[in-house]
């Protein structure tokens, strides 16, 4: 439903901050922004790892979310997630339970011989039970800024999880912190990023796991209905019980835009 004073949704969808959380640049396919490839590549790894800055706790569960109109370059949203359970079909076969919870947020932006925008995130959750951790309540914080100039464009953003009276064995608290560089130049543009993810994992553990990613990406754009891809990258793991892990990342392929 929209009218004069915003939009209001309603529904089983991502939380309503997605659209104005700014994430680090990826023009390839591994969509470091929202709902990573990460996820589906690296899950049953024997490293925990936070994939995006996103506040993406609530993926994919029923709720009721508003988003304003741009006043002076400002815009607010927030989303009302009640009571739900289920598979969470974006985690593969992760099973996510939420008693209620809120997440809301605000972005600045400003574009004259220039862009800029910052956004900023708060999500608090009750009685969050995943197979990864299982707590009271979890807070959680993102940030976002991002620069855009003649063709180049540098993004950094973060994400960092509290969990309250945690009541498992393990646990989601920790964070995760990017920067990227991208450019663009006609049909080709490109990207490199730099990803940083540390959280608890085994609470009874005094070490966290550790993951580090560098992804170079590309982009070549054969009409207004295709593009091809290329991404190269260096992944390493840091676990908690010494599962270092160090590999090459190589993805490739064809986005459509539909």
């Amino acid at each position: 439903f929209e009218w004069t004073g915003g939009r209001i949704e309603a529904g089983n969808t991502q939380n309503i901050i997605r659209k104005i959380h700014i994430s680090t640049p990826d023009v390839g396919v591994m969509s470091l922004g929202g709902v990573s490839g990460l996820d589906y590549l690296l899950y049953k790894s024997d490293v925990d790892f936070l994939a995006t800055t996103a506040i993406n706790t609530d993926d994919n569960k029923t709720k009721v979310s508003y988003i304003s109109p741009k006043m002076y370059g400002l815009q607010i949203a927030g989303s009302y997630i009640p009571k739900t359970e289920g598979i969470d079909f974006a985690k593969d076969t992760r099973f996510g339970k939420i008693r209620d919870g809120f997440v809301y947020g605000i972005k600045y932006s400003y574009s004259e011989d220039f862009t800029f925008k910052l956004s900023a995130d708060v999500a608090k959750f009750n009685y969050v039970n995943e197979p990864m951790s299982v707590t009271n309540r979890r807070d959680e914080y993102s940030l976002g800024a991002l620069y855009y100039r003649h063709g180049f464009q540098i993004t950094s953003s973060y994400r960092h999880i509290n969990e309250i009276e945690p009541m498992g064995e393990e646990s989601m608290e920790g964070y995760v912190a990017d920067a990227g560089l991208a450019y663009e130049i006609g049909p080709l543009s490109a990207s490199i990023t730099q990803r940083h993810s540390k959280i608890e994992g085994d609470v009874e553990n005094t070490e966290a796991d550790r993951m580090n990613l560098t992804l170079l990406s590309t982009k070549y754009a054969l009409s207004k209905w295709a593009d091809i891809t290329l991404g190269v990258g260096r992944i390493a793991f840091d676990g908690e019980d010494d599962n270092n892990k160090v590999g090459v990342l190589v993805i490739s392929g064809v986005m459509f835009n539909i």
